[in-house]
């Protein structure tokens, strides 16, 4: 991801540049909802006269603010507000707000526009807002893609919200407790297939055909297991997945940031669609010795021999499968 920024009012040197932002608005708690999600709507979102409001808000707001080239895409989820904004580098710097001063406008306009439409009186948006800055090449693309497509993830995460908590579980395949996250019956697939792809094995290369090309075959039926930290093993599991197949992920170095909803109940997503979308398909098994929350401080071995130990795992999980389903590991 870029940089992130949390402000409020702060001001940046990068809030004058002319760069694409991500900009969050997040709604008030007790208020009615900005939207709608809905399976059976346009990309899961169904638009109320509320919503219809806001978006029209959303859509002139470029017009009616010198600076700002664009504010699309954007989405208006029941709760909160995605957008891009982007400013515009044709506008002398002498003349555009700051990012800040922007978002405060189009608050205090989404403010209006919602209160006349409900009646409500008062603010209708948190104070805190958030914001990245898109300074890195692809993450044009992706910003675009994960707002467009937020309600339908979203909507996905709420069919099965149990594949995104994390919990400590027990399984004969495996030696000891793991904390996981995602479908644990994968676990109790009869073949279970080991990826190791080295580092040095790189695109376009006899190794790469050897080692990679092979899993082309992978069907629907396909359960792979790896840390996929190699180009290699990342090749394979998008491919995997993409094919319909399944994935038990190895996390070395444990769950990064998960959020804590209550005293020791932790739920996470990974990240990007495409693996939220697998993990709520039941397609994916996410394991790691760390338990959820770990400081960043504590000592919890060197990451090298969390690595070796998780490939390991990899290797016997794969090797003790063929012909033994559900066999304890030697």
């Amino acid at each position: 991801m870029g940089r992130l920024l949390d402000r409020g009012g702060y001001t940046s040197k990068y809030y004058r540049l002319p760069f694409f932002f991500m900009i969050t608005l997040k709604r008030m708690a007790g208020l009615p909802s900005l939207s709608l999600l809905d399976t059976d709507a346009p990309y899961g979102v169904k638009c109320t006269e509320v919503t219809e409001a806001l978006n029209e808000v959303l859509i002139n707001f470029p017009r009616q603010s010198k600076g700002i080239e664009s504010s699309v895409p954007f989405r208006v989820m029941p709760d909160h507000i995605h957008l891009l904004i982007r400013v515009d580098g044709k506008v002398p710097a002498s003349v555009r707000l700051t990012l800040p001063q922007y978002v405060r406008v189009l608050r205090r306009r989404l403010t209006d526009a919602f209160n006349e439409v409900t009646g409500h009186q008062g603010e209708v948006f948190e104070w805190k807002w958030h914001d990245y800055v898109v300074k890195k090449k692809g993450q044009l693309a992706n910003f675009r893609h994960y707002i467009i497509n937020n309600a339908i993830m979203a909507l996905a995460r709420a069919r099965r919200p149990d594949y995104f908590r994390i919990a400590q579980i027990e399984h004969t395949r495996l030696t000891e407790r793991f904390w996981a996250l995602g479908n644990v019956e994968l676990l109790d697939y009869p073949e279970l297939t080991a990826v190791k792809v080295s580092r040095s094995v790189l695109p376009e290369t006899e190794a790469w055909e050897e080692e990679v090309e092979v899993f082309k075959e992978a069907t629907p039926a396909d359960v792979v297991v790896s840390c996929f930290f190699s180009r290699g093993e990342q090749a394979v599991r998008w491919h995997v997945l993409e094919q319909g197949g399944k994935c038990i992920i190895l996390l070395p170095d444990g769950f990064e940031s998960p959020l804590e909803v209550a005293p020791g109940c932790f739920k996470w997503h990974p990240a990007g669609d495409r693996l939220q979308q697998a993990c709520a398909e039941g397609r994916l098994l996410f394991l790691s010795r760390i338990p959820p929350g770990t400081g960043k401080g504590e000592k919890v071995g060197s990451l090298r021999a969390r690595c070796l130990q998780m490939n390991a795992l990899a290797e016997r999980l794969g090797l003790g499968s063929q012909g033994h389903p559900g066999g304890v590991l030697a």
